[in-house]
């Protein structure tokens, strides 16, 4: 079995029995990452809801850089997204793309860690009802390009980054007491946000809450998981000064050098760092996200003898 202190199961279904109605909120968070490669480096997200096909729905997609002061091979993103529609698609799909920038490459590019994939609604009672998949989730990083159409067999077909994963949660929006109206960050101050339930605190890993029924990690990825949880960590905020620093990241036009030591707080630099990795991670209009460059995965782990390795012989060419 895998050690709980890295990987905690919890395969049980999560779901209640109550359908969902229309014009009903649904509120989407994106925690953090788990345990990403070595060469990661920062990261952000794109969040998008999709039919089958992934074709996006409601607009223009929704993104958010990870947290700064976070490890960059564990970032923490606090990303939430207010779903609000008359009417959702009963096989909505929430698609998340992670992407990087490589400090060891020799100039910023965007590239792919992983895409995560999760259904947001389940059939109920076999009728035309559905019920959203309230709750927290620990979802794996596929990496390899999406299928044509999602199904469950489609996705169980695709490679997975061993040992990572992110963090999400699906919650039915809260609603005003005595009152049908949908209730978000419009609604009310921010100091009051937390008391109306319109923004729910971050979900611990060590809470074991997490429903994780999408990811099948292996045993045998333990000693890798070991190996990912040993890395002191590497704050994002460190790491965009080594990139302008080195090159890889470009400063703006007219901006002044960052400080170099990491240890004076400054907060011109870190909207400086903030822009940057922004706009480096900003694909262009022909790259589409789904076109994008996967991360190279030579810095994902080192060879361990007493784990061996395996290779496949796919054909025979005359």
């Amino acid at each position: 079995s895998v050690n709980p202190a890295l990987f905690i199961p919890l395969k049980k279904p999560v779901l209640t029995a109550k359908p969902f109605l229309k014009n009903t909120g649904v509120d989407l968070y994106v925690d953090s990452a788990r345990m990403l490669a070595d060469n990661a480096g920062p990261s952000k997200i794109v969040v998008c809801l999709t039919d089958k096909e992934f074709h996006p729905l409601f607009g223009t997609m929704q993104a958010g850089l990870c947290d700064l002061a976070s490890d960059a091979l564990n970032p923490k993103f606090g990303f939430r997204h207010e779903v609000r529609h008359p009417s959702l698609d009963p096989e909505l799909l929430m698609v998340v793309f992670v992407l990087g920038l490589d400090p060891l490459e020799v100039r910023a590019r965007p590239r792919l860690i992983g895409v995560s994939v999760m259904p947001l609604f389940e059939p109920l009672g076999g009728g035309p009802e559905v019920c959203l998949r309230d709750g927290c989730y620990q979802l794996p990083l596929f990496c390899q390009p999406l299928p044509a159409r999602y199904s469950t067999e489609a996705m169980a077909e695709l490679d997975r980054l061993p040992c990572a994963s992110l963090l999400v949660r699906v919650r039915e929006a809260p609603r005003a007491k005595n009152s049908p109206k949908t209730l978000g960050i419009d609604s009310a101050p921010p100091e009051q946000w937390e008391a109306f339930g319109i923004w729910d605190r971050d979900v611990p890993y060590s809470s074991g809450l997490f429903n994780n029924e999408l990811l099948d990690v292996r045993a045998s990825e333990q000693e890798l998981m070991l190996a990912r949880a040993a890395r002191p960590p590497l704050p994002v905020r460190q790491l965009g000064r080594q990139m302008f620093n080195s090159g890889v990241l470009s400063l703006p036009p007219g901006s002044v050098p960052p400080d170099p030591d990491p240890s004076i707080p400054d907060p011109a630099f870190d909207d400086l760092l903030l822009d940057a990795l922004d706009a480096a991670m900003t694909p262009s209009p022909v790259e589409s996200l789904r076109n994008l460059e996967f991360l190279s995965l030579k810095g994902f782990a080192k060879y361990v003898p007493e784990l061996g390795f395996k290779i496949n012989v796919e054909a025979l060419i005359e």
